[in-house]
């Protein structure tokens, strides 16, 4: 997957528009920019998950508060046979936005059950 698909799978998994920026004519004032998918007006630009820690700690947060969090910390525990018994860590570079994003997104599209209708809480 490309850093893009991430980044918009999870913010569509969190009930948010990924904005498909086109240039239009107001019809009453001057050309601006809308959102072809949501009646956003004016629409900032798309968050990035993959490198930028803030938007990344908004999805981990979000992520956290879901019911499936359990799952997905379960397929995410380390390998190691302490970690495995013990089944309460996470792996340490999932806390990194690129790998963790990756790990999400990749959760996300494995188990699309879960995000049916989902909305940001």
């Amino acid at each position: 997957m490309t850093n893009t698909q991430i980044n918009q799978i999870i913010h569509e998994a969190r009930g948010l528009c990924w904005h498909m920026i086109e240039y239009r004519k107001d019809e009453i004032t001057m050309p601006r920019f809308r959102c072809s998918k949501c009646p956003d007006r004016y629409p900032q630009n798309n968050p990035d998950y993959t490198s930028d820690w803030s938007n990344w700690g908004e999805a981990l947060e979000w992520a956290q508060r879901q019911k499936w969090w359990a799952d997905f910390a379960y397929e995410m525990r380390p390998a190691s046979p302490v970690h495995t018994i013990l089944n309460v860590f996470l792996r340490e570079d999932l806390l990194s936005p690129s790998e963790g994003s990756t790990a999400l997104a990749g959760f996300i599209v494995k188990h699309p059950e879960y995000f049916k209708k989902e909305v940001e809480k």
